[in-house]
Formats: structure tokens, C-alpha cells, sequence
């Protein structure tokens, strides 16, 4: 995933909604069977102030893509599957370990932060209210977001999938920042409700 510059976005006030964000696409395929989808480019061309700059982030992003599968692969070729594979669940398992005595080391406790504020996105202002609850308990730490505000109007919301990261983020510099490997792919759980997760 990659951020592209110039690609929708209002260029006077603060977005309102989706779809002054830019361009809304299904998952669709952008190459099939390694040939690229030249229809759904123009799309995307025809979509953006500055093709050319987009035209360049997208032949990165796609060399990328083919460089981590190269190399993928060619460790599989040297190495073999089954060694790869158990490679990185050894990995996953000792990051996790890693975290796990951390947090033993933390004392038990429940904390919590607030912080609020009002936005001027839209023609009615809207309370926002960051509420954050912070368990530690033996070798677990459960971020707890469910008293977060509801979605507003504006450009101030935050999907599941980047609040969950921002926790992760955040769990992982105050446990073990500088020990390898660093990766929370083990470790990190979440409940049904999305909004609070434990470590």
C-alpha cells in the first residue's frame, strides 16, 4: 500500500465525505496473468491532477510488488518451502516471546486518556472525543478504544484497520522498538467488536 499525491481531495476546505476523497474502486485486478489492465489505468489517469507523478507511484508500487515475489521465490528455490515457512513462524514465535516477557515486566495496572475536540469540517460541528484504556496484566496488554467517538462528518475518522495498526505500532515501541525481528504478526488479537485489542 502506498499513498498517492494529488489524487481527489477538495482544494479550498477539509473533505465531507468518501467520495470527495478521490477515486472508489473495487478490489479489481490491475494486471491479469502479468499483462496490465490498460482500460483501468486510463481510469485512474483520467482521475488524478498529476498522471504522470500517479503513472510513476503505480510502476513503483507494481516493481515492489514483483521484487518482494522475485525474492520470495527465490529463497523458496534455495531453501526450500518447508524451511521458508518454518523460518517465519520461528520468527513470529520469538517476536513474540520478546514482547510477551516485556510486558511481564511491566507492572499490573489500568490507565486511561482522554482527549477531545470539536470539528468545523461541516456546516454543524461535530464532538470528537479520544478515549484510550490501557490494561496490563501478566504477559497481556489490552488497548481498549471502545468509548472512542462514532464516525463523523469530516476528514477526521480513522478505519478499524488503522486504529488496530496505530496500536500496534505503539505496543511494539514501548516493548521491544529494537529487538529483532521486529514484527507483530503473532501476536496481535483483536475481539468481535473491533475496538479493543490485546497483546
Amino acid at each position: 500500500m502506498a499513498h498517492w499525491p494529488d489524487v481527489g481531495g477538495t482544494l479550498m476546505e477539509g473533505t465531507t465525505d468518501i467520495f470527495s476523497e478521490g477515486l472508489q474502486m473495487p478490489i479489481v485486478r490491475i494486471y491479469r496473468q502479468g499483462v496490465p489492465n490498460e482500460e483501468l489505468i486510463a481510469i485512474i489517469k483520467n482521475n488524478v491532477r498529476l498522471p504522470e507523478r500517479a503513472m510513476g507511484d503505480f510502476r513503483a508500487q507494481i516493481a515492489a510488488v514483483k521484487t518482494g515475489e522475485r525474492r520470495f521465490l527465490e529463497l523458496i528455490r534455495k531453501y526450500g518451502r518447508a524451511a521458508v515457512l518454518a523460518e517465519l513462524r520461528r520468527s513470529w514465535t520469538k517476536s513474540e516471546a520478546l514482547a510477551r516477557a516485556r510486558v511481564r515486566e511491566i507492572p499490573t495496572a489500568s490507565t486511561k486518556a482522554n482527549h477531545s475536540w470539536t470539528t468545523t469540517a461541516s456546516t454543524s460541528a461535530s464532538a470528537c472525543r479520544i478515549h484510550v484504556r490501557v490494561t496490563v496484566k501478566d504477559d497481556r496488554m489490552t488497548v481498549d478504544l471502545s468509548e472512542v467517538s462514532l464516525q463523523v462528518q469530516g476528514f477526521y475518522n480513522s478505519g478499524v484497520t488503522a486504529g488496530r495498526s496505530c496500536c500496534q505500532v505503539a505496543f511494539k515501541c514501548l516493548t521491544s522498538p529494537l529487538e529483532l525481528p521486529i514484527t507483530t504478526a503473532r501476536f496481535a488479537r483483536s475481539t468481535s467488536c473491533c475496538r479493543r485489542a490485546a497483546w
